[in-house]
């Protein structure tokens, strides 16, 4: 409410202070996001938005050696420090983790993973997350959470039929309050290949998922 744009005039030092608080919002609220962050804490969380798929929990590439070697690599505390240092060791010992890591890069260069990006919605009045599909009698604020840092993405590549809309960006995170409008049927989404971002290939972005509110 303090940092809340309509309180403070155009005040770039404002925007940019409700964003970190909206942003912040939103990780916590995820359960995704959240669970990568307090295992693996903000780099955890970078990882997760430009693609790296080895951060969600119990991920396993299909080659075993790839798995075991990338998994003492990011060392997510899934076994004593002890147990690592001997397997580890052994691991290096008898040439397989190198190996594995190549064709483990391999893999993952040849079908790297589109940027993405994910809508959410919170009660500008009360905080609350606004459901797509549901309600609400104010005003609302959407997210949208990208994979990957974006410097071309921009309310351009946002469909939507918000009334006075008002746009705020972060290079992966980017918020579109609509003011309120009784009656008003929200409808909102990213289209295909609309932006890219630092780590997606040539082709621009998955579409996302279609956002609708109604305004009662």
């Amino acid at each position: 409410m303090r940092w809340h744009p309509d309180r403070n005039g155009g005040d770039k030092a404002a925007e940019a202070a409700f964003a970190t608080v909206a942003h912040a919002h939103g990780v916590l609220t995820d359960p995704e996001q959240r669970e990568v962050f307090d295992r693996l804490g903000a780099r955890g969380l970078e990882r997760l938005r430009d693609g790296d798929p080895s951060v969600r929990k119990d991920w396993l590439p299909p080659d075993e050696e790839a798995a075991e070697a990338l998994r003492r690599v990011h060392d997510d505390g899934d076994e004593p420090w002890f147990q690592s240092v001997v397997s580890s060791s052994i691991a290096y010992v008898t040439g397989h983790a190198v190996p594995a890591l190549r064709r483990l890069a391999a893999a993952l260069a040849a079908e790297p993973e589109l940027p993405s990006v994910r809508i959410t919605a919170t009660s500008d009045a009360s905080g609350a997350a606004l459901p797509s599909g549901g309600s609400t009698r104010g005003s609302a604020t959407f997210m949208f959470a990208l994979s990957g840092l974006s410097a071309d993405f921009g309310q351009g590549a946002v469909t939507h039929n918000c009334a006075r809309p008002r746009f705020l960006g972060m290079k992966s995170t980017f918020y579109l309050q609509c003011e309120f409008e009784a009656g008003r049927e929200i409808e909102i989404e990213v289209a295909a290949d609309t932006f890219t971002t630092a780590t997606g290939r040539q082709g621009g972005n998955r579409a996302s998922a279609r956002f609708l509110l109604s305004m009662v």
